[in-house]
């Protein structure tokens, strides 16, 4: 019998306008390792789109963000 671990994460690409996040699992088993986007979204970099972000992305708790400038000091 084959076992199989799924973690959820997410991803977050900050840019000056917006942002960009992925939701996905890592679906781990003894043949592979596999990521699995389950989806993509853009909201506004600002209050609200945040707020928005927050709401979507629910139960993952867990991720990563990448920003090319300092324009990660506002989401933190």
């Amino acid at each position: 019998m084959e076992s199989e671990i799924k973690t959820r994460g997410f991803a977050i690409d900050v840019s000056r306008d917006k942002l960009t996040v992925a939701k996905a699992e890592l679906v781990i088993t003894q043949e592979k390792r596999e990521v699995e986007v389950n989806e993509v979204r853009e909201f506004k970099y600002d209050n609200e789109g945040i707020e928005e972000l927050i709401k979507f992305l629910g139960e993952y708790k867990e991720g990563i963000m990448e920003s090319t400038g300092p324009y990660f000091f506002y989401l933190h």
